[in-house]
């Protein structure tokens, strides 16, 4: 997914503001507002800039959001006194935005992220939305404070935020095309037999209640079936062979590691050892031993020779010792979750 920049977190947090002035679940629809006034004109060699900052211009498409969002002290801009529109939105820095929409509260909470000492910053909206159930962390016990944001992490927990889906309508956002793939189906002639479609299901609340996730997705998609239903975070050693016996597929998503975590993975003694001994890499190892246990990987890399050499893996095998050493690694962590 892609990584969100300031810009879009600005217009996202004006969102939340108008969101929240709503009745939940109201079935009104707002009036649209009036017009921005057009900005007042600059003589030649001046540059307008919007909500004080030196890098936005007044006259930017952008320019009423950042102003929304300066006055309301829901973002005040990096240093220089300037906005940075292009800049990464991180973890951090979202439920701060948050947190400040909702006026600062403060929670008696016990906080065990590892990454997120007390006397930062954002420790207290970190606080706030662990205590509100807006974010869970890594499995590992990090936050991920400085980790970019993805669209695929803000949208669950906008939702979770407001119990509204309240990135409907912005392309790009899971959600956001309703009702596109039946409209598609019959611009283009197609039978519902003639595509494959595949949606997922979270951990949380909606994996505690599949029948009623499985549905709203049937509901927002406006369609019979799925083909392809992904439940995110079920693989564990002893849950596999159970899964598998009941025919679904198990997918490693992140099989080197994800975000912060290759680099240990691929470092771990046991695992290069054991490449070692096959003339192989370390990260051939691992997809060799999810392969052997039956787990579909997708692992992922924009460089030719990784790409290449994550598809040689059928020149050796494993021993049993092996893949049980390897299993023997399990820490009990799920990794890349919010």
């Amino acid at each position: 997914m892609k990584k969100l920049t300031r810009l879009t977190a600005a217009l996202l947090a004006l969102m939340v503001g108008l969101a929240l002035s709503l009745p939940a679940c109201s079935s009104q629809e707002a009036e649209p507002s009036a017009a921005p006034a057009a900005p007042s004109q600059v003589p030649v060699g001046l540059a307008a800039s919007a909500g004080g900052f030196a890098d936005v211009d007044a006259g930017a498409w952008y320019a009423g959001a950042v102003d929304y969002v300066r006055k309301h002290e829901l973002m005040n801009g990096v240093d220089g006194g300037r906005f940075d529109p292009e800049g990464t939105l991180t973890r951090a820095m979202l439920v701060t935005i948050l947190w400040r929409q909702a006026e600062k509260p403060v929670v008696n909470y016990l906080m065990q992220f590892s990454d997120v000492p007390e006397g930062q910053w954002y420790s207290e909206t970190v606080r706030w939305a662990a205590s509100e159930k807006l974010v869970a962390g890594y499995g590992d016990g990090r936050f991920g404070t400085n980790d970019p944001i993805t669209l695929e992490q803000l949208n669950l927990i906008f939702q979770r935020y407001t119990d509204q889906p309240v990135t409907d309508g912005i392309p790009g956002f899971d959600g956001s095309f309703r009702h596109a793939t039946r409209e598609a189906m019959e611009e283009l002639g197609l039978k519902r037999e003639d595509i494959f479609v595949t949606t997922k299901i979270y951990p949380g609340s909606e994996m505690a209640n599949p029948e009623q996730a499985i549905q709203a997705c049937l509901d927002r998609l406006n369609i019979d079936y799925v083909d392809l239903m992904l439940l995110h975070h079920p693989d564990r050693n002893d849950v596999i062979p159970y899964i598998q016996d009941l025919g679904i597929v198990v997918q490693g998503w992140y099989p080197l590691g994800g975000r912060g975590h290759t680099a240990e993975l691929l470092g771990d003694e046991v695992i290069s050892d054991i490449a070692k001994a096959h003339g192989a890499s370390s990260a051939q190892v691992i997809l060799r031993w999810n392969l052997q246990k039956g787990v579909v990987v997708i692992p992922g890399s924009s460089n030719p020779e990784h790409i290449e050499e994550n598809a040689e893996l059928y020149g050796f095998t494993l021993t049993d010792e092996e893949m049980a050493q390897i299993n023997a690694l399990d820490r009990n962590e799920k990794h890349d979750w919010y």
